[in-house]
């Protein structure tokens, strides 16, 4: 069976090796310092990208205009959450990391242990 390279390989290899002569072109022909090809190399980079970035966006810009099918869906704002539901929330989420604290510390065995035993003392104060 013939093994064969493949493609995009062969086209980084060919591209670094034709980066390498035109550095070498600047460096020795042209006599320059080597931080000048470095620079020159950034910018066309640079520029290279932002040109490819563009022509993405103008290309999806093209093919789908407007998500929302072309005109734009006022959605009222929903109200904030009372305040008792957003300490809830924030205790939960307090608790959740706490928790998970304590596992990475303990272990979750000891873990479920400790939080059953604190669970269930405050049920007992909160009725």
């Amino acid at each position: 069976m013939k093994r064969t390279t493949p493609l995009p390989l062969l086209f980084s290899l060919q591209m670094s090796m034709l980066l390498r002569n035109v550095h070498e072109v600047i460096t020795k022909d042209y006599e320059m310092p080597y931080y000048v090809s470095y620079i020159l190399f950034a910018v066309l980079t640079v520029l290279l990208g932002g040109f490819l970035g563009l022509v993405l966006v103008c290309c999806v810009d093209c093919i789908y205009p407007f998500l929302g099918g072309g005109e734009y869906v006022h959605r009222p704002r929903q109200p904030p959450p009372p305040p008792r539901a957003q300490e809830r929330e924030v205790r939960q989420r307090l608790l959740f990391a706490f928790f998970f604290f304590v596992c990475l510390l303990t272990g979750p065995c000891e873990a479920s242990q400790f939080f059953r035993k604190l669970l269930g003392s405050q049920r007992h104060v909160q009725h």
